[in-house]
């Protein structure tokens, strides 16, 4: 038994409402679900792609203007008088600095600011100690007084050194500082460089603004000799009048603390004469700011997820992620995950910025360092779904690449859109469960009630197919019975018409010869006619009276034979009438045992009995008529025969009584004459007579073979009745099983069809073997 079965219909129903009804519901909702996050995708694409277009603008925008701003202060009359001033100056300081006989003073205080001040910065930013003295052992004299003057002995703290404009050294180069000092911090501040750098030929640093660790070191041999900041004083030096800055990627930058640091650098040149270099440290901050929005992602349309950030050839950042200032916390939980190693977390920490140390490696990244641009959803380096949108930046000297990304989740899915199909989803499902509850319960207690009347009514219909079988089965043998009688009577009734077509040939016969007779008797008359003619002419020969009379002896013997065979024929009608009221009888002996059916064929019977019966009475009046005219004309001829040989005897005397004799002969021959009239026109009567006689039993029997047909017919319909009433009993049985079944279904109980036994004995006795197995089935099936 099925788990279903365990359950009511109702049951079902609800749970087939609910789950048919939901269903249509939960596909809508997802196509439109569907829909909405193609929508979100291409809209999110649209904005990726105009954040992307618009950040990376920014940023090419930056570098375009650092770029123009450079070489526009690098042609300036300013620059060019100060780095030859700075120049000339920086040669004297050894000499003309008031500790030039006391170095040692100078390098210890120096050292005292290295290692109190800096190296406690240094620590205090990135988590770790620094050995300084490494870096002072790599400064030569000058260096060591021109920091000595405006580092260590500046009372300003660290960041501000630059609010010394001269130093009480006594040196040329302080003059020079005080006089150019103002112009370029104010150059910095206008627009927001980090430091400005002016490079002799040499590759010392004769100026900065901001005095930090690099001031006055030689980027040739000194301790920055290989920072970024001495690839860019390289890579500048080499390039003539006309040629554009350069710029160098960001690199960690001991002087600032190991910041990040980048700087673009251009050569000054005094009309054609190179005098030194320009060096800007470009400002992290400007392009943190325009990556990151400063810093409010939320309030300009980035959401909970959106960046847009920076990488090098490298892979790794040049911007700041937002997820570390946002969520250090999480950011710093998927460290394992990210990738990251002890030092770039060290650094993360200290500094507090991904720049230079989170690398992204996702397949956006790589696609990007390989030049191309485009748009995708992968996992970014946080492990995390995002539609990305990228592209290279156009910066010659730089291999950058921006990013603008946003969380898959956050962009394909809109909470209010979420919340309404959710809402939509709670609100059908309660409409469809209270209708289905409404409609089930009222739909299965009418099926059950259906299902009741349905059986009651297939047992009554049982009694019924019974009572139809018995009756179908008494009809059969009845039907059968009565195709047998028919047939017997078909066979009867054949014999008749065969004799009634012999009796039509044999009264043909007789009219014919009745007609000849007819004819001979005509010319018998002719003849007497002649003889009395003849008599006229007997004195003149009594030989030839005598052979005339004999002559006419002979025809009428001829005419009294004719008579005879008339009568001989007549015996044969009579024959007929006795054969023909034989079978008349038969018929109606089988007309009556064929009941009903054969009612019309005892009339016909019966009027073929009426005919035979005229028939007889006819012929036996010929027969009476012939026997006295033969009785007649032989008493003539015997009467005529005395009286010619009287005649012949006495001569002429007698003649007269002859003609006398010769004109009743005539009057006899035209009686005769009547008479075999009579009996022609009567033989025709009879031949007609038989033909409609024969024409009636054909029509008898060619009805009784259509009733032969229509017996049998009946008997093959009673007997299919009989069939279809077994056949209806078998249905029928399992007619009831498939209403219990209906009412297990709707009352759902565990139960077999306790009644099944019932049902099979009910219709056992019409219901073949096929019948009870397709019970079994039911029985199986339940």
């Amino acid at each position: 038994m099925s788990i279903l079965d365990r359950f009511t219909l109702r049951n079902k129903m609800i749970a087939s409402f609910i789950l048919f009804g939901i269903l249509p519901v939960g596909i809508t909702a997802f196509i439109s679900v569907k829909k909405n996050q193609e929508t979100l995708l291409a809209a999110s694409k649209d904005k990726l792609l105009v954040i992307r277009e618009t950040k990376a603008k920014q940023i090419e925008d930056l570098f375009e203007g650092m770029k123009h701003q450079v070489s526009s202060l690098a042609k300036n009359k300013v620059t060019i008088e100060a780095i030859k001033d700075f120049s000339d100056a920086v040669k004297k300081i050894p000499r003309e600095h008031k500790l030039s006989g006391n170095i040692d003073q100078a390098k210890s205080s120096l050292e005292s600011f290295y290692i109190e001040e800096f190296a406690s910065e240094y620590k205090r930013k990135n988590n770790s100690t620094i050995l300084s003295g490494e870096m002072l052992n790599k400064l030569d004299k000058t260096s060591i007084y021109a920091q000595y003057s405006y580092i260590s002995k500046n009372e300003n703290p660290l960041g501000s050194k630059d609010q010394l404009y001269k130093a009480d050294d006594n040196t040329s180069w302080s003059k020079v500082h005080n006089r150019y000092h103002n112009t370029f911090r104010q150059f910095l501040t206008e627009f927001g460089y980090y430091d400005i750098f002016l490079v002799d030929l040499e590759g010392r640093i004769i100026y900065s603004v901001f005095k930090e660790l690099d001031f006055m070191t030689s980027l040739e041999d000194g301790p920055f000799a290989k920072s970024n900041l001495a690839d860019a004083f390289h890579k500048a030096n080499d390039l003539d009048l006309n040629d554009g800055p350069v710029i160098v990627d960001l690199l960690q930058y001991l002087p600032s603390y190991n910041d990040s640091a980048s700087f673009i650098a251009i050569p000054v040149f005094d009309k054609e004469t190179k005098v030194g270099t320009l060096i800007f440290q470009i400002p992290v901050n400007k392009i943190d700011n325009i990556m990151t929005n400063n810093r409010k992602w939320l309030e300009t349309g980035f959401g909970a997820s959106g960046e847009s950030y920076l990488i090098g050839h490298d892979k790794s950042m040049r911007s700041i992620s937002r997820f570390i200032v946002e969520e250090p916390e999480n950011y710093f939980s998927m460290a394992d995950q990210i990738g990251l190693s002890e030092e770039s977390l060290d650094y993360i920490r200290a500094k507090n910025t991904t720049v230079l140390s989170q690398r992204v490696d996702s397949e956006g990244s790589r696609r990007v360092v390989l030049g191309e641009t485009g748009f995708d959803i992968f996992k970014d380096y946080r492990g995390v779904n995002v539609l990305s949108s990228f592209r290279p930046l156009n910066i010659p000297g730089l291999n950058w690449y921006v990013l603008s990304e946003i969380d898959e989740d956050e962009a394909l899915q809109s909470k209010e859109f979420m919340l309404l199909n959710l809402t939509l989803f709670l609100v059908t499902f309660m409409v469809i469960a209270v209708f289905s509850w409404f409609f089930s319960s009222t739909l299965s207690k009418r099926i059950g009630a259906i299902a009741q009347r349905l059986r009651m009514s297939c047992k009554k219909t049982t009694e019924f197919s019974s009572t139809l079988k018995g009756a179908a089965d008494s009809v059969a043998e009845g039907a059968t019975e009565q195709a047998s009688a028919i047939q017997e009577t078909v066979a009867s009734l054949d014999e008749i018409s065969a004799m009634l077509n012999r009796s039509v040939g044999n009264t043909e016969k007789s009219s014919e010869t009745a007609k000849n007779s007819e004819n001979i008797i005509a010319q018998g008359k002719g003849a007497i006619e002649d003889m009395a003619k003849a008599i006229n002419d007997i004195s003149e020969s009594n030989r030839n009276i005598t052979s005339s009379i004999a002559d006419s002896n002979k025809k009428v013997e001829n005419i009294v034979i004719v008579i005879q065979e008339i009568a001989n024929k007549t015996k044969v009608i009579n024959d007929i009438v006795f054969q023909t009221k034989l079978l008349s009888f038969n018929a109606s002996v089988e007309a009556a045992r064929a009941g009903e059916h054969g009612k019309g064929f005892a009339v016909v019977a019966e009027e073929i009995g009426n005919l035979a019966t005229m028939s007889g009475t006819a012929a036996s009046e010929i027969e009476k008529m012939l026997t006295e005219n033969i009785k007649n004309v032989r008493n003539a001829i015997d009467s005529s025969s005395k009286q010619v040989e009287h005649h012949v005897a006495n001569g002429k005397s007698k003649i007269e009584s002859g003609i006398k004799i010769a004109n009743e002969c005539t009057k006899i021959f035209d009686k005769v004459v009547q008479d075999v009239s009579l009996i022609s026109k009567m033989s025709s009567e009879i031949a007609s007579a038989s033909k409609e006689q024969s024409e009636g039993v054909n029509n008898i029997t060619i009805a009784m073979n259509q009733l032969d047909s229509t017996t049998n017919k009946n008997s093959d319909v009673a007997h299919e009745t009989a069939e279809i009433s077994d056949n209806l009993l078998s249905q029928i049985s399992v007619l009831i099983q498939l209403a219990m079944q209906l009412e297990h279904e709707v009352e759902g109980s565990r139960m077999r069809y306790n009644n099944l036994s019932a049902v099979r004995s009910s219709s056992s006795k019409a219901s073949s073997r096929a019948d009870e197995d397709n019970l079994l089935d039911l029985d199986q099936a339940a």
